[in-house]
């Protein structure tokens, strides 16, 4: 499947308040009614510098024919996070003391997803607790963004993903959720998961054939029917000659329930 055009544009950088040559590495997008939340990666740069700009948690509205900013940007989510001790413990307080890169097992933010709730939960690629993968969750993203209130979390989960991070959480329509995980750093180790929300994340899809594939993000266009996206940003985009050239890979999958 071949898309080149966009079904949408928002010039966000102004309102985000980044300067034109900042990236807010935006990892992930959760949509709750009319509201869609976007999170960035919150990570270091590759050489474990501090970019404020990726520090980002905010919101848009969809009212069927126009996409506008909803609330302000939240851009402590991190210090928060650190903050809170549950979470803090599970590594992530080691890897900002040590300045670590993304990919050396540094914060990084890959997923997000909606709970039945309102909430959100927030899933890392990295740092892995004792091998395990963190979701926080946090309770109230909407008063985070509309009125400035602290964000409230409840206990982590730790999903076991055989070694893996998230590199994506999808709300399923028919319940709980599905897990594209993937390793920290650029080895080549992926694999999809369905977890219920609470018991232990089980294998979802034989991943046999994907060597030259990338999950990176997944969505569901029908209650059975879920796309895997392929990171190809380094190979076919990045030496892209033309706009045109700059395309990402699909795989369609059905899901069994």
């Amino acid at each position: 499947m071949s898309i080149h055009l966009p079904v949408w544009e928002l010039e966000l950088g102004r309102k985000l308040g980044l300067e034109h040559d900042q990236e807010a590495d935006l990892e992930a997008a959760a949509r709750i009614g009319d509201t869609i939340y976007w999170i960035s990666s919150h990570g270091r740069n590759a050489n474990g510098k501090v970019r404020e700009a990726r520090h980002l948690l905010f919101a848009t509205q969809w009212d069927d024919r126009h996409l506008t900013m909803a609330g302000k940007p939240y851009k402590r989510l991190l210090s928060d996070l650190l903050a809170d001790p549950r979470i803090a413990s599970l590594g992530l307080s080691e890897a900002e003391k040590r300045q670590l890169p993304p990919k050396a097992g540094g914060i990084n933010i890959e997923g997000l997803a909606s709970t039945p709730d309102g909430g959100l939960l927030i899933g890392l690629r990295s740092p892995l607790a004792e091998g395990k993968a963190i979701v926080a969750n946090l309770g109230n993203p909407q008063a985070v963004l509309a009125r400035a209130e602290r964000p409230r979390f409840s206990a982590p989960f730790l999903l076991d993903l055989g070694g893996r991070g998230i590199r994506s959480i999808e709300a399923d329509p028919a319940g709980g959720y599905i897990v594209v995980a993937g390793p920290v750093d650029t080895g080549r180790n992926f694999a999809l998961y369905h977890w219920d929300g609470q018991s232990p994340a089980q294998p979802a899809a034989d991943q046999a054939g994907w060597q030259d594939f990338v999950p990176e993000s997944a969505v569901f266009l029908t209650s059975d029917t879920l796309m895997v996206m392929s990171d190809d940003g380094t190979d076919r985009c990045k030496t892209a000659a033309n706009t045109s050239a700059k395309v990402f890979r699909g795989r369609i999958l059905k899901t069994e329930h």
